[in-house]
């Protein structure tokens, strides 16, 4: 199992902006969904928790933003570990989504992803000519959650290729 001081590639952005939405859906959609891969959505009030994470940052000089949605799980059995199965995520790059999909089989597609960490904070997917999400939080409902610096770093899980292979993860800060 991979450790963070054993990682072969590493990237690690600057000046990234984020903001992060947490909720909840349906508990049994997201168990039998996840059963094959040996995961299991981790309870959050009766309920499985998706995170949807969208940062605008600099890699190698090129600025672009992400949007990606997972959610959060555990592995099945004892001592399972806990982490993310990404389902999906979008970036600006052309070229990155590519080097995701081809080099890291990561579910990476092109889009044009916005986020605005000013009030209103919003995130906003358009990919082949629609929108494919749009969230904006009005400054009337409520307050942040919070705000500042912030690090989660757990196992990202990844969809298996084919039966035959074993679980696809990565390591993500």
């Amino acid at each position: 199992m991979p450790t963070s001081n054993n990682i072969r590639n590493v990237a690690e952005p600057k000046h990234v902006r984020e903001v992060s939405l947490v909720g909840t859906s349906d508990f049994g959609f997201w168990s039998d969904y996840l059963k094959a891969e040996g995961l299991v959505p981790v309870r959050c009030g009766g309920a499985a928790q998706v995170v949807i994470v969208a940062a605008e940052m600099v890699y190698l000089g090129i600025r672009f933003t992400e949007v990606s949605f997972s959610v959060h799980v555990e592995q099945a059995g004892e001592g399972g570990r806990e982490g993310m199965r990404l389902l999906h995520a979008f970036t600006s790059s052309r070229a990155f989504a590519w080097c995701e999909r081809t080099l890291f089989a990561t579910p990476y597609s092109y889009g044009e992803c916005q986020v605005s960490v000013q009030s209103p904070l919003s995130v906003r997917v358009r990919a082949t000519g629609g929108d494919v999400f749009r969230a904006e939080m009005s400054p009337l409902e409520r307050a942040t959650t919070r705000a500042g610096d912030e690090a989660w770093e757990g196992p990202v899980f990844l969809a298996p290729r084919s039966a035959a292979d074993d679980r696809q993860l990565f390591l993500g800060a």
